[in-house]
């Protein structure tokens, strides 16, 4: 589990850079909103993060309990529900706290982030449970 933490950090590190770098450089210099920002490097970080956790991360694929399509739609379904949080929070906590969208939004992809390695390794890219359990 030590070796797993350690490459989920690497490539959440790499997710995270496309990510927010993206994003901040969308809607930061080249003036796009912000919520069309999130939208379009989203979309790569999900297919970065996606391909990234299931041959760097998790590496034992004969071991998974889902197939390749189950663990997308769940992969799927965490990554919808996580950007309606995010959109959520970039537009109704920047009034409320005194802070730019764009620090809000760094905000919340930390802390989901932090989450996110339990919902991987015990959801999407898990064994099947041992017998009798």
């Amino acid at each position: 589990m030590t070796l797993q933490l350690a490459r989920f950090g690497l490539s959440g590190a790499l997710v995270f850079v496309v990510y927010t770098g993206g994003t901040l450089l969308l809607s930061g210099p080249l003036g796009v909103p912000i919520l069309l920002a999130i939208a379009v490097t989203y979309v790569l970080a999900i297919v970065l993060n996606f391909t990234l956790q299931r041959h760097f991360v998790f590496l034992d694929h004969d071991t998974f309990a889902l197939g390749v399509r189950s663990q997308l739609v769940r992969y799927v379904g965490a990554c919808v529900f996580n950007y309606g949080l995010t959109s959520i929070a970039v537009t109704t906590l920047p009034s409320v706290i005194g802070a730019s969208q764009q620090v809000v939004f760094v905000g919340v992809v930390v802390v989901i982030s932090l989450f996110t390695f339990t919902v991987l390794r015990g959801w999407i890219f898990h064994t099947p449970p041992a017998a009798g359990s």
